[in-house]
């Protein structure tokens, strides 16, 4: 009866890998997919005309935006490890997760929105007038222009790995680093444009200041946004073990659009007020992080049931114990409630790496397809040391 029992937990793990991807390399060179031209084309357009404008005005402001240029490599560092660190099942693979920061940075950016936004303003101006523009045309413009600009990335990873991303989850994290890229560059032209704007005074105090108002406001922006954008994607899509939800998924972007638009109309939608601008930015802050909560809930769900499925055996075998399994398939709950378990800060930094561990191993189960090759044994007794540490 055990050997029956054993036979189908492990049969459970193969269809796990096999439906979740986990484990599998991404390849981002592929000369027969029309997706990888794409990807290409645009991305080097974005990246001689983000050239183009940095040669205009170099020479005059080259202090300011090195300065810009090592303050944004500084604070993109910690957002990139926040976005990996909520990766909490199986990481995406660096390599994709670069990619897609790569498109938000220099094509979703520089080939596609900013002259976009730029004719549609125009176009606003000549119907409506400046003074509308300044109180609502980027609140008009820039949600839609800039989140469709990412989603189309993010279409293109689905195309360039559809063994990799499978789920809603993948949507999420994917579009998270598709809108830092977007942010960084954003912040560095906002930057750049502030140290222009002074004419040689202070340009470079003008640009650090831009940079750490946006850096304060990063948690709320483009990663965000994104992020909401590419859960609703895969949603509205569907993918082979992601059931096509057009509705949900319909609801979920355009709540990314409003988020995004209430915050830029933060100042129109005040009155002009500080106080005002203030309250109406927390309330789309507070909306986009709560619509993201219930996302995350939602699309962690097929996550959870493929980890629980590939460690399962593990358990069986003694590995892990049945709260750990518990933990790393569970939500963000089960995973306070363990490391809460033992008494003592000791105890709740051991819980962190042995389920940091866990997830090694899981990771390393997935790239051997279930196998036990030396990287799963060399996995197996890093989680007994850390265990016994």
């Amino acid at each position: 009866m055990a050997s029956v029992d054993s036979d189908a937990l492990e049969a459970a793990r193969l269809a796990a890998i096999e439906e979740s991807g986990w484990g599998r390399p991404f390849k981002l060179f592929q000369p027969h997919n029309a997706a990888f031209w794409v990807y290409v084309l645009v991305v080097v357009a974005g990246a001689l005309s983000f050239g183009r404008y940095l040669s205009a005005g170099l020479p005059a402001y080259r202090q300011a935006l090195i300065v810009a240029v090592v303050f944004v490599a500084i604070y993109t560092v910690p957002f990139w490890l926040f976005i990996r660190h909520n990766d909490r099942y199986e990481r995406e693979p660096a390599k994709l997760a670069l990619v897609g920061f790569v498109w938000g940075a220099l094509a979703a950016t520089f080939a596609l929105a900013l002259s976009a936004n730029q004719a549609i303003l125009d176009l606003y101006a000549k119907a409506f007038g400046q003074a509308w523009v300044h109180d609502w045309g980027p609140a008009l413009t820039a949600p839609f222009v800039e989140e469709l600009s990412k989603g189309a990335g993010i279409v293109l990873l689905i195309v360039l790995a559809p063994q990799l991303v499978r789920s809603a989850y993948d949507g999420l994290i994917l579009g998270a680093f598709v809108g830092l890229g977007f942010e960084v560059l954003e912040d560095l032209f906002y930057a750049f444009n502030g140290a222009a704007a002074q004419f040689g005074a202070n340009q470079t105090g003008e640009a650090l200041t831009i940079l750490a108002l946006r850096g304060v406001t990063g948690l709320f922006s483009h990663a965000l946004y994104s992020a909401l954008f590419g859960m609703g994607l895969v949603w509205f899509l569907g993918r082979p073990n992601e059931p096509r939800r057009r509705m949900r998924g319909l609801a979920f972007m355009l709540a990314a659009v409003l988020a995004h638009g209430s915050w830029d109309a933060a100042a129109a939608l005040g009155r002009g007020t500080v106080a005002g601008s203030l309250l109406v930015a927390l309330a789309s802050a507070v909306f986009g992080v709560a619509v993201l909560l219930i996302g995350v809930r939602w699309a962690a769900t097929r996550e959870r049931i493929w980890m629980r499925d590939l460690m399962a055996p593990e358990l069986e075998r003694g590995v892990i114990t049945a709260a750990e399994l518990d933990a790393l398939s569970g939500r963000r709950k089960e995973r306070k409630a363990y490391i809460k378990a033992g008494k003592g800060y000791r105890n709740h930094r051991v819980a962190r790496h042995v389920l940091h561990a866990a997830t090694d191993l899981a990771e390393e189960i997935a790239r051997a397809g279930g196998a036990d090759n030396d990287r799963v044994l060399h996995a197996r007794a890093e989680l007994a040391r850390v265990r016994g540490s």
